[in-house]
């Protein structure tokens, strides 16, 4: 599944510039047939990456790890919980979130940690 607008925009702030074959232009969404664009080459467009390789992205540059567990026999409609792991330094850092913040879907939960984990990233550490 593709994230968001609001996500791609956080994600464009906090340095994400790989290669996508779908991108925002002036906030609608796009698929490119296979051309490759990174957030750099046009002013007015924004990567549209899968929720699993900014999720990668966050792991490999950033040191976060979210992890979406279940919870069926806590809520049976809202299934979903939501972790963080964030290595500053040296030191592992955890962030979970409590069954109240819950989701309906996996794909609900892990966008959440994707906009949660981007918001970690200080300005001084954006790279890509």
């Amino acid at each position: 599944m593709r994230i968001n607008l609001e996500t791609a925009k956080l994600a464009k702030e906090k340095g994400y510039d790989e290669s996508c074959s779908s991108v925002f232009v002036d906030e609608k969404p796009k698929e490119l047939g296979g051309v490759q664009r990174k957030n750099s080459t046009y002013q007015n467009q924004i990567t549209r990456p899968i929720q699993s390789d900014l999720q990668k992205w966050l792991r490999a540059v950033h040191d976060i790890h979210i992890n979406i567990p279940t919870y069926h026999s806590i809520s049976e409609d809202k299934p979903y919980g939501l972790e963080i792991n964030i290595k500053r330094g040296d030191k592992w850092g955890y962030v979970e979130y409590s069954c109240d913040d819950s989701f309906e879907s996996y794909e609900d939960a892990l966008e959440n940690g994707l906009q949660e984990g981007l918001k970690e990233i200080k300005q001084d550490e954006s790279r890509s």
